[in-house]
């Protein structure tokens, strides 16, 4: 019995002994075995890109190589080859690895010249222009170092949507084992352009000293799920004195400032251009992230500039900021855009900006008042962006942007286009956001309405008009245009002079004739008078390729209880020294151009001819009243002095009552 026992305990051992040395054989051949099953490598044909981008002479540059891969049957990359040039840069080129094969990823190349090159170049105006750069068949390069500077080259930095690895090894580890110790990048691109135009600064502000402050950024529309690092760019351009739209000189300044400080401040005395004739025009500020820890080869974005205008005697003059301010904003009815119109190709105008607090145009509010316009779209997939933000004028209350450039936002097509004022009293203090002009499109893009948030509508008056205007050119180079008042109106309210506006456009023509309108200025009835300068005017357009026919259509308009109303125009032809008023024919419905030159000449000087009558008659009322004491002593001279006196006052209040209405 015990001897069958130790037959059984060493069959046991014998067995266990070769279920371990199994075991063993299965562990040392399961490493590989493993890693085949939980690893296996894809194809990643797309139309990847390759950006190449530096400063040269302080303007940025920029290639874009677009590479068209479409074979699935190959794993595509970017990596160093192992070589170096003179200066010990290290040369870059694509690879490609057979999905089922075993051996070293190959150079690819193409059989003809497919992949295309894009240069966006930054030109000394601070504007770029994108300009074809040819074809090639591969990609292969010298791969100049971040901190590479040279009298005229710098910043150099490398993106791709391609994986970019450190060596052909590394690549092939990679697709043999899912090994990324050897990827350089992440390998993810959203947006080849590099711009994030939804990314801007919030409560943006500036002063004399150049210290501009923000409250922070709106939210990034790229790299949202990574760490990234959030930075500022800044560059500033010089003009001609004589020209100050000529930008002359473009520099980069050399530093970085962090967006998290929320500030920056640069010396602008420090800023010298190459010519004593030209100035500082404006300072480029630009909130920017890219991928954090990965320098040159992470992505990294721009947001929407911030440009701060100087004038020659380097006083900011404007701050433009093309996104509209959300940190701090007032929302509510303070202010309003009147007399608005748009037309298809989206040139909008309109009359004022009026502040409904005060009741009179908020250009006429007294302190530092700053006005701009926002304007905003929002699309049927609800995302909304930002378009633009400008700085108002009152004699340019106009707004012109190409359609197709706001029309869709990623694929989905405008449902609302928001156009609102803000004002804010000083530099350093929020906006106000006043009520917004909202049209409306249907889903093919045709605007179908439009309507004013606070606001119940424009009502046309065809009996409130100026009057006695009259054209007076006592100068070669201007005239001035003077009006006597208004006629009633079916309104039926008491309109006080400061209350009413004059407006005064005029129509221009290109060279089909085409006519557009532009507002000259914009002023209270009781200013009286507006000066036109003809010979600036017909210069303008003469170097345009435009025509101005010498007209000026003059036009009072009122804001009361929400409702605008607006009168008809006075013709004022500056070139023929007429006066037409448009008078309607109810038979034909043709609106036709009448001639009041003479009549509104007449009826100024029938005013100014009462007021001087009237005026000789209060003149002889009171020299009647200094010899009425005399008059009542003779005729009352049995009555006490002061009794007299009584009398000749009494007499005297009531005809001053009369006189008033009394």
């Amino acid at each position: 019995m015990k001897s069958e026992n130790k037959i059984c305990y060493l069959y046991a051992l014998l067995y266990s002994y070769y279920f371990l040395v199994f075991v063993l054989l299965l562990q040392l051949f399961a490493i590989p075995v493993h890693a085949a099953g939980s690893w296996t490598l894809s194809s990643n044909v797309s139309n990847h890109s390759l950006v190449v981008s530096h400063y040269y002479k302080d303007l940025f540059q920029q290639s874009t190589y677009s590479i068209p891969l479409d074979d699935s049957n190959y794993f595509y990359a970017v990596s160093f080859t192992g070589k170096k040039n003179i200066n010990g840069w290290d040369q870059l080129a694509l690879y490609a690895y057979r999905i089922d094969g075993s051996g070293s990823p190959i150079r690819y190349f193409f059989s003809d010249t497919r992949i295309s090159i894009l240069n966006h170049n930054e030109q000394k105006d601070g504007s770029f222009i994108d300009s074809d750069g040819g074809f090639v068949s591969s990609i292969e390069m010298w791969f100049v170092p971040e901190d590479y500077s040279s009298s005229s080259e710098r910043g150099y930095s490398y993106v791709t949507s391609l994986p970019f690895f450190e060596s052909v090894d590394a690549m092939k580890n990679y697709c043999l084992t899912g090994d990324t110790s050897g990827l350089i990048n992440g390998g993810s691109i959203d947006n080849p352009d590099f711009e994030d135009t939804a990314y801007s600064f919030t409560g943006f502000t500036a002063n004399n000293k150049m210290t501009a402050t923000w409250t922070g950024t709106t939210e990034r529309s790229y790299l949202q799920d990574q760490e990234v690092e959030e930075y500022v760019r800044v560059n500033y351009y010089f003009a001609d004195k004589e020209a100050q739209d000529t930008i002359k000189q473009a520099d980069a300044y050399p530093d970085e400032f962090a967006t998290a400080d929320k500030t920056l401040t640069i010396d602008v005395s420090g800023l010298k251009p190459d010519d004593e004739n030209w100035f500082l025009r404006y300072i480029r500020i630009t909130p920017c992230y890219r991928q954090a820890g990965l320098g040159t080869w992470g992505d990294f974005y721009h947001g929407s500039d911030v440009f701060v205008y100087f004038d020659v005697n380097s006083k900011i003059e404007s701050i433009v900021q093309n996104s509209v301010p959300t940190d701090g904003e007032v929302i509510g009815n303070n202010i309003s855009l009147i007399g608005f119109r748009y037309d298809t190709s989206f040139h909008a105008e309109f009359v004022d900006v009026w502040s409904n607090a005060v009741n009179c145009s908020a250009f006429d509010l007294g302190g530092s008042q700053y006005l701009s316009l926002g304007v905003k779209a929002l699309y049927y997939n609800g995302q909304s962006k930002d378009i633009d933000f400008v700085s108002l004028d009152r004699k340019n209350l106009v707004w012109d942007k190409t359609f197709d450039s706001f029309k869709t936002f990623n694929g989905s097509g405008i449902k609302q286009l928001f156009f609102t004022p803000y004002v804010k009293t000083g530099v350093n203090n929020p906006w106000n956001k006043g009520n917004s002009i909202v049209i409306d499109f249907d889903v093919n893009g045709n605007a179908t309405s439009s309507f004013d948030t606070g606001d119940d509508g424009t009502v046309h008056l065809s009996d409130f008009k100026l009057t006695g205007v009259v054209w007076n050119k006592p100068m070669l180079a201007y005239g001035t245009i003077t009006w006597a008042g208004t006629t009633a109106n079916s309104d039926m309210s008491i309109v006080p002079d400061s209350d009413t506006l004059v407006v005064c456009s005029y129509p221009v023509y290109d060279s089909s004739l085409n006519e557009s309108y532009e507002t000259y200025d914009t002023v209270t009835i009781g200013k009286g008078s507006i000066r036109v300068y003809i010979d600036s005017l017909i210069d303008k357009y003469s170097n345009a390729g435009k025509t101005w026919n010498g007209e000026m259509w003059l036009t009072p308009c009122y804001k009361k209880g929400g409702v605008l109303y607006m009168g008809e125009p006075v013709i004022v032809n500056c070139t023929k020294g007429t006066v037409s008023d448009i008078e309607v024919d109810e038979s034909t419905g043709t609106a036709n151009q009448v001639d009041k030159t003479d009549e509104n000449k007449s009826y100024a000087d029938a005013i100014l001819s009462s007021g001087n009558n009237f005026f000789s008659i209060v003149k002889g009322l009171i020299a009647s009243m200094q010899q009425l004491p005399e008059l009542i002593a003779t005729l009352f001279s049995f009555l006490p002095g002061w009794v007299n006196a009584l009398i000749a006052g009494s007499i005297f209040v009531i005809f001053v009552c009369r006189i008033l209405g009394r």
